[in-house]
């Protein structure tokens, strides 16, 4: 039993050591933007003029949180250049899992913050389903852009090198589809269950 814990752990380890620079990195990008939405979502009304650079600063980063998803094209690699099985199961799927987990959870959360303070504006319905639809497809696009035209959220200060990934991907629209795709599920997919798991919790406790 301790050989097999032991086993495991050495596996995750040596996993985390070559899988951890480039992963650290993009989980980093993938949380940003929850950060940056929670602090809005909070100290709104003390930020002053520093609400819409941080605004604008969240909406840049969204992108990386879905994108993350994305990660999953190195997965192949990553099991093929595994020595062990046990390397495998105990460090590059847990890891990827813990990643894409991150980002999904970044964007849902970003996501129902954007909602909850445009309900609380008192937007309508429309205007709200608009806004969540503008930023959907923006994710996508950006999403799309990072892995096709390999261009970063800072990359928008940098017009020539946009106006180039912009060209690169409207060559192969379905690879926007694909991303949209993602978004909606990153979204959607985490507001369901989440919603489904809260209507549950609150059914039981009523019926105590």
């Amino acid at each position: 039993m301790g050989h097999g814990v032991t086993a495991v752990w050495t596996a995750f380890h040596y996993e985390m050591r070559l899988q951890l620079p480039w992963m650290s990195l993009n989980f980093v990008l993938a949380v940003l933007p929850a950060l940056g939405a929670a602090a809005a979502h909070r100290w709104w009304p003390r930020l002053g003029q520093l609400r819409w650079p941080l605004l604008a600063a969240v909406a840049i980063m969204l992108p990386n949180a879905p994108y993350v998803v994305t990660d999953l094209v190195h997965l192949r690699t990553s099991v093929d250049w595994a020595p062990h099985r046990i390397d495998v199961w105990a460090g590059i799927l847990p890891l990827f899992a813990l990643l894409i987990a991150s980002g999904v959870l970044s964007y849902a959360y970003t996501m129902h913050l954007l909602r909850k303070d445009m309900r609380r504006a008192g937007w309508s319905r429309s205007r709200r389903a608009l806004v969540e639809t503008a930023a959907a497809l923006l994710c996508a696009l950006g999403v799309a852009l990072g892995r096709i035209s390999r261009l970063n959220s800072w990359d928008v200060f940098r017009p020539g090198r946009l106006m180039h990934g912009l060209h690169a991907v409207s060559l192969d629209p379905r690879a926007v589809v694909l991303a949209l795709v993602i978004v909606l599920l990153a979204g959607v997919g985490v507001d369901w269950a989440a919603s489904g798991v809260a209507h549950s919790v609150r059914d039981r406790v009523r019926h105590r």
